[in-house]
């Protein structure tokens, strides 16, 4: 069974989510190509729609959508992805996987082109806490506990001095 790390791009906002797929759920995307659409369910965002836009094998070799097929490849690339030259006309030959989904792909890119209900951070739970505690709360606490510290302080204090005095008393009357 093929395991796969699906990063899904949230267009939206800019972040990007990463979620392991297994079993059931990663045979969705074997035989799928680049560019081909899936529902989003698959990955824990029901009512959503993620279009693939690219990956990379188990050896780090990135996907490319002109190249048909699902194995890798050694090819004469002059630019896009897998090569990116630094001068005009320069060449080179780059080992690429092809365009279509295997068991070899480790990595399978998404970005997000129909959105559901609710937002992609709660539905993957990277959304922050919605009660975030303000620092002018925890200030508030300290001086609170600072306060009652310095009750109790007085307190003792004032459970000494009275000992003291009344030992006084006792010192006098013998």
């Amino acid at each position: 069974m093929p395991d796969f790390r699906v990063i899904v791009s949230d267009v939206q906002t800019g972040k990007a989510y990463q979620v392991e797929v297994s079993d059931a759920s990663a045979n969705t995307f074997v035989g799928k190509t680049i560019g081909s659409e899936i529902d989003g369910g698959t990955v824990g965002l029901p009512g959503y729609t993620l279009k693939i836009t690219g990956g990379s094998d188990n050896g780090g070799f990135p996907m490319r959508n002109t190249l048909p097929g699902s194995k890798r490849r050694k090819v004469l690339v002059t630019g896009g992805r897998g090569f990116h030259p630094d001068e005009g006309g320069l060449r080179k030959r780059r080992s690429i996987r092809g365009n279509e989904i295997s068991g070899d792909i480790a990595q399978i890119n998404t970005a997000v082109t129909k959105y559901g209900s609710s937002s992609v951070a709660s539905l993957l739970g990277d959304e922050p806490p919605e009660e975030e505690v303000e620092v002018e709360e925890v200030v508030e606490a300290a001086e609170e506990a600072k306060g009652a510290s310095e009750a109790v302080e007085e307190a003792a204090e004032a459970d000494e001095t009275e000992e003291v005095a009344e030992s006084e008393d006792a010192e006098e009357q013998s």
